[in-house]
């Protein structure tokens, strides 16, 4: 591809990510897919034309409007490269392959755009989120608001894994790995945490393929570990999906007692038994149920522990997914929160007396976590919270203090942590 048709590539792309659903990593598959004639080379270059779009959005916004231009996907590309790449000038020629280029009016704004000093952006343009969502940020972190929004947004994450201890511990897998050429080192709170160097493709290594590994970031490891599951015990993972959260509790119960995976989607579960069966784990009954239908009969008031990982916008996910935080407008903000209540409000169905429910989100918004924990409290009485302090020390996991908040509840960020956002509130069944 030459350059123009790169930068046309990253319109296109841009231009889908915008208007259609599925995530940006996908649809750039998708997209190069049908487009065989594209080398791994001008893969690389695109995307990374179209993920420092993604990423500097808010910023590029801002710089275009002060220059009375608009905030299209083809001038955001032409400022980007300008901005990152090619300060000497874009690449674009008149070419069937390639976008519109610049008339002498835009070129010049665009000059204009990029020399433009930073600092005087609006705060969300600078950190690079919707401005809608100022308030409910500003109140979780205060004056340190832009250095954890900056890592949100433009840190690039790590890639975790977590060690199936059915089958064998950290050191082995850390030697096996290392022998294997792969950069590797301990991480996170739990005993099974490993963070890898770069970004290695692991689908073909021996130790994903027997179960031995699972791809998992350190945070999402620790709210899973929360959850100081025993053998023996009953246990539901309400929102189960595809299974990451399932297989870490069930490599905790050593095949005793039983563990439900609940969800709405037949297609995530199936996936799940696949990623079950090779972990080893025998005890992992999974299920579909009704979004709005009653609750399998059986398993109503038995639980010891009820899992509820929440459906949400994905703000604690935006170093790895980018896009969605242009995707939240506060409609959807809202329509999220309504639902993980009347989700969290089923799932407290299935404890028994004195059971714990603990409710999840990779989520850094007020809106879908402390607001939500409180009008869940309200509605049903017989919830109480439960510090997550005593949580980990039951569960026997290593719990930083900084992630505790004044009320017992546990907030990781990128910044603080080194991983993903991620929420968990702990609630106990108070009906004796």
């Amino acid at each position: 591809m030459t350059p123009a048709a790169r930068l046309q590539a990253a319109i296109e792309l841009l231009d889908r990510i915008e208007t259609e659903a599925p995530a940006a990593d996908w649809i750039m598959r998708d997209y190069f897919r049908k487009r065989r004639y594209a080398g791994s080379g001008d893969r690389r270059a695109v995307g990374q034309i179209v993920f420092t779009v993604l990423r500097q959005r808010g910023l590029i916004d801002w710089r275009l409007a002060q220059v009375n231009l608009l905030n299209d996907n083809r001038l955001r590309t032409f400022l980007s490269v300008l901005l990152e790449s090619n300060p000497t000038g874009l690449p674009i020629e008149p070419t069937a392959h390639g976008p519109v280029p610049p008339t002498a009016e835009e070129t010049a704004a665009l000059e204009h755009a990029r020399t433009l000093d930073a600092a005087e952006a609006p705060l969300p343009d600078r950190a690079g989120f919707p401005s809608h969502l100022l308030a409910d940020l500003t109140e979780t972190y205060g004056p340190e608001l832009e250095q954890e929004l900056r890592a949100q947004t433009q840190d690039v994450a790590a890639v975790d894994i977590r060690v199936n201890s059915r089958k064998s511990d950290r050191d082995a897998v850390l030697a096996r790995l290392q022998a294997d050429g792969i950069g590797a080192t301990a991480t996170g709170w739990t005993e099974c945490a490993i963070r890898l160097s770069g970004r290695p493709n692991l689908d073909a290594h021996p130790l994903m393929q027997d179960g031995t590994i699972e791809i998992q970031d350190a945070g999402s490891q620790l709210v899973a570990a929360l959850v100081g599951v025993e053998p023996g015990q009953q246990v539901a993972d309400f929102c189960a999906g595809a299974g990451g959260k399932t297989l870490a509790m069930g490599a905790r119960m050593e095949n005793r007692g039983e563990l439900h995976a609940l969800d709405v989607d037949v297609r995530r579960l199936e996936r799940l038994r696949t990623r079950a069966t090779r972990a080893g784990l025998r005890n992992v009954q999974s299920r579909r149920i009704d979004p709005e239908g009653d609750l399998p009969e059986e398993l109503v008031g038995r639980m010891d522990w009820v899992l509820v990982d929440a459906p949400c916008s994905g703000s604690g996910t935006w170093r790895r997914q980018p896009e969605q935080r242009w995707r939240l407008d506060p409609a959807r903000l809202e329509q999220h929160q309504l639902r993980q209540i009347q989700i969290a409000a089923r799932a407290a169905r299935l404890l028994q007396p004195g059971g714990l429910l603990i409710y999840v989100t990779c989520s850094i918004l007020r809106a879908e976590n402390e607001i939500v924990i409180t009008e869940l409290l309200r509605q049903l009485p017989h919830l109480v919270r439960v510090d997550c302090r005593e949580a980990a020390q039951n569960a026997g996991v290593l719990l930083p203090e900084d992630a505790v908040t004044e009320v017992g509840e546990t907030r990781l960020s990128p910044y603080c942590h080194g991983v993903d956002g991620f929420f968990a509130a702990v609630l106990r069944n108070d009906i004796r």
